[in-house]
C-alpha cells in the first residue's frame, strides 16, 4: 500500500471535480427505424488499389506531441478548518467533539546545527522511535508550565487546570510505556506577558514565547504553554518535538473548550513523542485494502481513525493507541505484540483485549506477496477503550504503520466508504467477517467476545477446494446426477477416497447443466448452480452440511450457452464468478456480486468453439490464480493461465490423448497434498485421479472409482472417447484458437475498467475526458499539445500487445503513428509505423475484427474499396485483404465493438442520407449481413465507440450533433439502441478520437 501520500486528495479525502461538461438536459435521439434486412456488402477478390502509394512500415524517427500536465488550478481543493472560538451551544457547531488540529502538526528532529526545528518541512521521516523494540526511552519529561498574557488578551488561564493535564496525561503514558515514560510540573510561570497576539500563528506565538523565556530542547524536558484564548488557526492544540523525548504544547484555553483540555494535551504529548495521526483509509468503492492509491479512488483521511488517542479527540475520551504505534514507538513491555512473521498457510491466534496487560495480545504479520505489516488488535470496553470500542468499533482492529507520514497509523475498517461527521462508528471487523488484504490474504474472525478474539491468517483464502466442499470438511466433493434425476453428493476424504454417497435431492433431470461455483451468495458456503431447458438460472443455496436450500431464480437466457464454466474468483474482486461459451465460440465472464447475482459481464476471449471440454480447477499452476484448462478435438489439454482480472496468460499444453475421458472434473486438491488436481472418466466409466504438481502439470495418476458411466458428473464437459490419456511435460504455445481477444478495454486510456473519450481542442491540445461507472466524466486530463497537425486520431485498444491501450494518428503528409499508453491516462513518445496512409478515406479501429486475438484496422480507399490490415499484436500487422467495395457512398464509419453481442466485432456505417447501418462482424474479417438500427443521423458531427458506457453491458454508442451536444445512445445488445440521453454539451469544438 503507498501509505505516504502527500497530496491535497490525501489530507480532504475523495472529492469531485466538476468537468468541463455539463448533463441534465433532455436528449433528443434521431428518429429510431427497425432494422431491415438488406443485401450484404460482399468481400470482393483482394487486388491492390490503383493509388500511386500503398501504406507500408516505415523506419522514420519517431515525433511526439508534447506532454503536459493538468493546470493545477483545476483541482486545487481549500482544507476545511474549525474555529475553535465558539459560542455556547459547541454540540450545534461540534457534533461529538472538536477536532485537535485539521494540519499536520509533527515538525520533525532538532537539526545537527541547532538551528530552529520550526521550518523542518511538515511530516519529515523518522526512524521507529524505539529501536526496533528495544524500548530505548525511559524517563519523567520535566514540563516548564506557562500561562500567557497576550499582548491583546489578558484574561487568566487556571494554573490547576493546567497542571491537572499534565498530571492526566502522565498517567496515560506511563500506562502506555509501562511506567517508563511519565511527565511532571518542574516549573510554573503564571501570566507570563508576552509580545505574540491571537493573531499571530501557531508557530509565530511559540517561537516568541520560547524566544522570550530562553527555553531549548533538551532530552526529557518540554515546554507547555496555555493562551488565554482561541487562536485564530482554530487549532485545540499544536505540538513540537525533538527525537521523540523533548518537545512543545501550545494550548489555547477558553471556558467553552475545558472539557477538551485533559485530552487534547496527552494527544499533543503523543507528538511530543514522536507519534503523528492515526488515519484512515478511504475508498469511494468501500474496499477495505489497496495495492495503490493511482487511479483506485482511494485516499488516506487526516484522523480517520477515531478510536486511536491521536485521532480527533473527544472531551470524555482517551482511547489506548494502536499496536502500530506501540510497536513504532517502543511503548509496552515487549511482549505485547505476537510478531509471527511472514504469514504462510492457515494459523489461527487468540487475541487479548488490547487495552488490557495480557502479553502476546495483539498479532503483527506480514503478507507473504506484498511484504506489507499488518497488525490485529482486539478493542473491546477495557480500561482506555470503555467510553470507544462500543458497538461497531468493539471488536477486531486491523492497522497497518504509516498513513500520511511514516510516524502515522492507518486504519482498515470493514468499510471505507467516506463517513460523515468527526467519528467513525464501524472501526472493528466482526465474527464471521473477512478481512482481505490486497495481496490476497484473509484475515477470518472467528468469535469475538470481552475476554478474546479468535482470528485466523490464511495466505490461501480462496482454495479451489471450496469450490466443491458441499459439506464444509475441507476437501472437495463429487455431485453427480444419475439417470433417473436424482443428485447425489459423494463427499472426498483427505487422501483422495471417496466416502459413502448421500441423496441431495431428485427431479434434477430436467437440468441442462450444472455446476458447483463455491459460496456464490456469500454465506459461506458452497452452492449449486443449475441451467434448465428453457435456459434459466438456477441458484441452489448450500447449507454446509451436503444438502441445499430451494432454488431461487437468477437469471434467464442462458440457453444459447454451450458451456457454463465456475473458476471461483477469476476477476480477482474475491467473489465467485461464472464463464459461459455461447454457440459462437465467444467466451463470456460473469462477475459475481458475492450476494448470489451479477456485477457485470465481459468477453475475454473468441474462437472457443474448438475445444470439446473447458473447466476450471482453481489454482493449477500455483500463482494463486484462478486458471482454466481446455481440450480440442484432437485430445490435446492447454492450460491457461488466469491473470488475476479476468483474462488469460499465453497458453500452453500440459497433455495429449485426452479425447478418450467421456468427463473431466477440476474443482481443487482431491488428495490432500496442497495442490490441485483432475478427475477424469473414461468410456468404460472408470474414474481417475490425476495428481497435480502444483505448477501447471501432473505427478502421477491412481483410480478413484468406477461404475460412473451413467452418471452426468457436475461441472463437467461429455465427451466419449477410448484410450487412455498420456501426460506430456509443458509445451510453448501455439498461435491457435482459442486465444483471448480483448473487447471493452479498446478505449479505456486510465487502466480503470471503463471506457474514455479522447479529444482534440481547437488549439492542438489532446484530451482524456475519464468515464465512471455511472456514465458521468471525471477530470479531464491534458495528454499532449501540438496535435492539431493530425487529421485522424483512433483508439485501437492494445495495438502492441503490452496490455494497455493506445492511441495511432496521421498526420497531414500521409504517416501513421503509434502513441503507446502507460495505463495512467498519458501516453508515450509516438513512433511512425507506416507511410502512404494519406490516400485512405476513412480508417476504424473495430478491435478484433479477424478472431486472432489482436486489434486490427479497417482503411477505406478513394474508390470505396475497404480493406483490413490485420494487427500482429507488436504494433504492425500482417498481410492486407480486401473485404468489401461500394463503401464511398458512407459518410461515416465507425465501430462500437460487438454491438449485436454475437461475440465479435461489428461495424457501423452511415449513408449520405443519414440512415444507419450495423454491419455484423463473422470474426473472420468479414461480414455476416447488415440491418439498420437507426434513421436521421446525418445532423450527427461526431461519433464514438466506447463500448459499453457506464454501469451497462451493451456496447453503446456516443454522437455529437450540431449544436454540440454530447449524447449517449444505449446499445440494447441485439444490434439496436435502447434509449438516448445527453450527457455533454459545447463540444462542438472538438475532434473526437475514434
Amino acid at each position: 500500500m503507498l501509505l505516504f501520500q502527500r497530496s491535497t486528495a490525501a489530507l480532504t479525502g475523495v472529492f469531485l471535480l466538476a468537468a468541463s461538461l455539463s448533463t441534465g438536459v433532455n436528449p433528443a435521439s434521431a428518429q429510431e427505424v427497425q432494422p431491415t434486412t438488406v443485401a450484404t456488402q460482399e468481400s470482393t477478390a483482394t487486388a491492390e488499389p490503383s493509388e500511386a502509394a500503398t501504406p507500408a512500415p516505415a523506419e522514420e524517427a519517431p515525433v511526439t506531441a508534447t506532454a503536459v500536465e493538468p493546470a493545477p488550478s483545476e483541482d486545487v481543493h481549500a482544507e476545511e478548518t474549525h474555529a475553535a472560538e465558539a459560542p455556547a451551544g459547541l454540540e450545534e457547531l461540534f457534533p461529538g467533539g472538536i477536532p485537535n488540529h485539521p494540519d499536520h502538526t509533527y515538525e520533525g528532529r532538532t537539526s545537527t546545527d541547532g538551528r530552529s526545528l520550526d521550518s523542518t518541512t511538515e511530516g519529515a521521516a523518522m526512524s521507529p522511535l524505539g529501536a526496533g523494540g528495544t524500548l530505548s526511552r525511559a524517563g519523567d519529561i520535566k514540563v516548564r508550565l506557562v500561562t500567557l498574557d497576550l499582548a491583546d488578551s489578558t484574561a487568566t488561564v487556571p494554573m490547576t487546570v493546567a497542571e491537572n493535564a499534565i498530571g492526566v496525561s502522565s498517567t496515560y503514558w506511563k500506562s502506555m510505556s509501562n511506567g517508563r515514560l511519565s511527565m511532571s510540573v518542574a516549573s510554573r510561570v503564571t501570566n507570563f506577558k508576552t509580545a505574540a497576539k491571537s493573531t499571530d500563528t501557531y508557530d509565530q506565538i511559540m517561537n516568541k514565547v520560547t524566544a522570550e523565556l530562553k527555553w531549548s530542547y533538551s532530552p526529557y524536558t518540554a515546554l507547555v504553554v496555555f493562551t488565554p484564548k482561541a487562536l485564530k488557526e482554530g487549532y485545540l492544540g499544536y505540538g513540537w518535538s525533538s527525537s521523540g523525548t523533548s518537545g512543545r504544547i501550545l494550548m489555547p484555553y477558553t471556558s467553552e473548550l475545558a472539557n477538551f483540555t485533559t485530552n487534547v494535551v496527552t494527544h499533543e504529548f503523543g507528538h511530543v513523542l514522536g507519534l503523528m495521526h492515526s488515519d484512515s483509509l478511504e475508498c469511494a468503492s468501500g474496499q477495505p485494502d489497496t495495492a495503490s492509491f493511482s487511479g483506485t479512488g482511494c485516499s488516506i483521511r487526516h484522523y480517520g481513525d477515531t478510536s486511536d488517542l491521536m485521532g480527533i479527540s473527544r472531551w470524555f475520551d482517551t482511547p489506548a493507541i494502536s499496536s502500530s504505534f506501540w510497536d513504532y514507538g517502543g511503548f509496552g513491555r515487549g511482549d505485547e505484540i505476537l510478531n509471527v512473521g511472514v504469514a504462510s498457510g492457515s494459523k489461527t491466534y487468540t487475541l487479548r483485549p488490547w487495552a488490557g496487560t495480557a502479553s502476546n495480545r495483539a498479532v503483527k504479520f506480514t503478507d507473504p506477496r506484498s511484504n506489507e505489516v499488518y497488525y490485529l488488535e482486539l478493542r473491546v470496553p477495557v480500561g482506555f477503550d470503555r467510553n470507544t470500542a462500543t458497538n461497531g468499533n468493539r471488536g477486531v482492529k486491523v492497522v497497518q504503520s504509516g498513513g500520511l507520514t511514516t510516524a502515522s497509523s492507518l486504519l482498515l475498517m470493514p468499510s471505507s466508504k467516506p463517513y460523515s461527521g468527526y467519528y467513525a462508528t464501524n472501526t472493528a471487523w466482526q465474527a464471521g467477517s473477512t478481512f482481505m488484504t490486497h495481496a490476497g490474504t484473509a484475515v477470518r474472525i472467528n468469535s469475538v467476545s470481552d475476554s478474546a478474539a479468535s482470528v485466523t491468517i490464511d495466505t490461501n483464502p480462496f482454495p479451489a477446494s471450496s469450490l466443491s466442499d458441499m459439506n464444509s470438511d475441507g476437501v472437495p466433493d463429487v455431485v453427480a446426477r444419475d439417470a433417473s434425476g436424482q443428485l447425489w453428493l459423494y463427499p472426498t476424504t483427505s487422501t483422495g477416497a471417496l466416502g459413502t454417497r448421500t441423496l441431495i435431492g431428485s427431479g434434477w433431470g430436467g437440468m441442462t447443466s450444472i455446476v458447483l461455483p463455491g459460496d456464490f451468495n456469500g454465506d459461506g458456503f458452497a452452492d449449486i448452480l443449475a441451467r434448465d431447458s428453457g435456459g434459466r438460472l438456477w441458484l441452489y443455496a448450500g447449507t454446509g452440511t451436503g444438502t441445499v436450500r430451494s432454488g431461487v431464480q437468477i437469471g434467464s437466457g442462458w440457453k444459447g450457452m454451450t458451456e457454463l464454466i465456475t473458476p471461483g474468483d477469476f476477476d480477482g474482486d474475491r467473489n465467485v464468478d461464472v464463464l459461459a461459451r455461447d454457440g459462437a465460440g465467444a467466451l463470456f465472464l460473469y462477475s459475481g456480486n458475492g450476494a448470489g447475482g451479477w456485477k457485470s459481464s465481459s468477453q475475454p476471449g473468441s474462437g472457443w468453439q474448438v475445444m470439446t471440454a473447458i473447466l476450471s480447477p482453481g489454482d493449477f499452476d500455483g500463482d494463486r490464480k484462478s486458471d482454466i484448462i481446455a481440450r480440442d478435438s484432437a485430445g490435446n489439454l492447454y492450460l491457461y493461465a488466469g491473470n488475476g482480472t479476468g483474462g488469460f496468460a499465453p497458453r500452453r499444453q500440459i497433455g495429449t490423448g485426452w479425447n478418450v475421458m467421456s468427463a473431466i472434473v477440476g474443482s481443487g486438491d482431491y488428495n490432500g497434498d496442497g495442490k490441485v488436481d483432475l478427475l477424469a472418466r473414461d468410456s468404460g466409466g472408470a474414474l481417475w485421479l490425476y495428481k497435480g504438481n502444483g505448477t501447471g502439470g501432473f505427478a502421477g495418476k491412481v483410480a478413484a472409482g468406477s461404475g460412473w458411466n451413467n452418471l452426468l458428473i457436475a461441472s463437467v464437459t461429455v465427451q466419449a472417447a477410448a484410450e487412455a490419456p498420456v501426460e506430456t511435460a509443458p509445451v510453448e504455445p501455439e498461435p491457435v484458437a482459442p486465444q483471448p481477444t480483448e473487447r471493452n478495454g479498446r478505449t479505456d486510456m486510465n487502466g480503470d475498467g471503463y471506457p474514455d473519450i479522447v479529444a482534440r481542442d481547437s488549439t492542438g491540445g489532446l484530451w482524456l475526458y475519464p468515464s465512471t461507472a455511472t456514465g458521468t466524466f471525471g477530470r479531464k486530463v491534458q495528454l499532449g499539445s501540438g496535435w492539431g497537425g493530425m487529421n485522424m486520431i483512433l483508439l485501437p485498444g492494445d495495438f502492441n500487445g503490452d496490455g494497455i491501450s493506445d492511441i495511432l494518428a496521421r498526420d497531414s503528409g500521409g504517416r501513421l503513428w503509434l502513441y503507446t499508453g502507460t495505463g495512467t491516462g498519458t501516453v508515450k513518445a509516438g513512433v511512425q509505423i507506416g507511410n502512404g496512409w494519406g490516400i485512405m478515406t476513412a480508417l476504424v479501429t473495430p478491435g478484433d475484427f479477424d478472431g486472432d486475438g489482436h486489434p486490427d484496422l479497417l482503411a477505406r480507399t478513394g474508390d470505396g474499396a475497404l480493406y483490413i490490415y490485420p494487427g500482429n499484436g507488436k504494433g504492425g500487422w500482417g498481410s492486407k485483404a480486401q473485404i468489401g467495395n461500394g463503401w464511398g457512398g458512407m459518410t461515416a464509419l465507425l465501430s462500437t465493438g460487438d454491438f449485436n453481442s454475437d461475440g465479435t466485432s461489428d461495424l457501423l456505417a452511415r449513408n449520405s442520407e443519414g440512415a444507419l447501418y450495423l454491419y455484423a462482424g463473422n470474426g473472420k474479417g468479414g461480414f455476416l449481413g447488415r440491418s439498420q438500427p437507426g434513421a436521421g443521423w446525418n445532423s450527427m458531427t461526431g461519433f464514438v465507440g466506447p463500448g459499453p458506457w457506464g454501469a451497462d453491458s451493451n456496447a453503446d454508442l456516443i454522437a455529437r450533433n450540431s449544436k454540440g451536444d454530447l449524447v449517449l445512445y444505449s446499445g440494447d445488445g441485439a444490434g439496436r439502441f435502447s434509449g438516448a440521453q445527453q450527457i455533454g454539451q459545447g463540444w462542438q469544438g472538438m475532434y473526437l478520437a475514434e
